[in-house]
């Protein structure tokens, strides 16, 4: 993995190249920044899920996990970790969710496939930014990881959900048979967590789905698994999938990934957010485009030359 002082170069380079939206001219592109990227607007899941995230960071608990992500070589090895300490190193930071969810809202998926639920944060984020009828299938490859996640899940609907639902239906006198039914295509329908390494889940949820209009890959963070991830991932793939890898600058490894994946003939469009990279097949891009952006108030002289 690259220090912290070689992640910061190549984020002073990633910023010197990236573009606000005074410099975008593809129409797609700066729909994409407007509706994901430069949109302030608060939404109900976000209140929710970090209070979610503040009750994990505070946590005392202790679980046993495995961890079969990047630097773990040994199948199976388990060690006891406590709750915050997960937490702290596995969540996606709230302004990186949040654009998950406003890409989701903008691309609109009927079928999402995340790798790396944690402890379900960004699974949240994922499941409330898409349609109601979307199916989300999450994989996970530590079981007690897994059931911690169920278990936020579980508190997420109960502590809020209901209270929504009553809200927003006042004319409903009797919620104990609807709560049920919304509760079961909440936890039932919309989500689904898959524990094992990715080898065994993956293409498990691809079949399911046989369609895949959206994934986000954040796990296993070296070049040769996540090449292999987008190839399987690709043979279900379509016009308007949307693929997300996360840290396409995490090491020389992923950006030798990232890379690989853009020069991919199927990918017409990528975005560079720093953070992650996102993957777009369309047909409308006759020819490939390659786009780094940054919120126009991240670059404040963004005018002229500088936008």
């Amino acid at each position: 993995m690259l220090d912290r002082l070689k992640i910061a170069a190549r984020f002073l380079k990633f910023y010197w190249r990236a573009k606000t939206k005074y410099r975008v001219h593809s129409p797609f592109v700066f729909q994409f920044v407007e509706a994901v990227l430069e949109d302030d607007r608060t939404f109900y899941v976000f209140r929710e899920a970090e209070i979610l995230r503040g009750e994990l960071l505070n946590s005392n608990d202790s679980i046993e996990v495995e961890d079969f992500g990047a630097g773990s070589h040994v199948s199976g090895l388990k060690k006891v970790r406590k709750v915050r300490e997960i937490a702290a190193s596995a969540l996606s930071p709230a302004f990186q969710c949040a654009w998950l969810f406003r890409l989701v809202q903008f691309s609109k998926p009927l079928s999402i496939i995340e790798l790396g639920t944690s402890l379900g944060v960004s699974t949240l984020y994922l499941t409330e930014g898409s349609p109601r009828q979307a199916q989300v299938l999450t994989l996970e490859g530590s079981k007690t990881i897994a059931d911690l996640a169920r278990r936020n899940f579980d508190w997420y609907y109960d502590t809020f959900l209901k209270i929504g639902l009553k809200r927003n239906n006042p004319d409903i006198l009797d919620f104990s048979s609807y709560e049920k039914n919304i509760k079961t295509d909440f936890e039932k329908n919309k989500i689904q967590i898959l524990v094992g390494t990715f080898d065994q889940t993956l293409q498990k949820a691809l079949n399911q789905v046989k369609k895949l209009d959206f994934a986000f890959i954040d796990g296993n963070h070296r070049r040769e698994p996540t090449l292999a991830y987008f190839n399987q991932c690709l043979a279900y793939a379509h016009e308007g999938t949307v693929l997300v890898f996360d840290d396409i600058h995490w090491s020389e490894d992923m950006e030798s990934a990232w890379a690989t994946i853009q020069s991919h003939p199927s990918v017409r469009l990528t975005i560079d957010l720093f953070w992650c990279g996102i993957v777009f097949f369309r047909h409308e891009n006759k020819e490939k485009e390659h786009f780094s952006l940054i919120k126009a108030e991240w670059k404040p002289f963004s005018w002229g030359f500088w936008a």
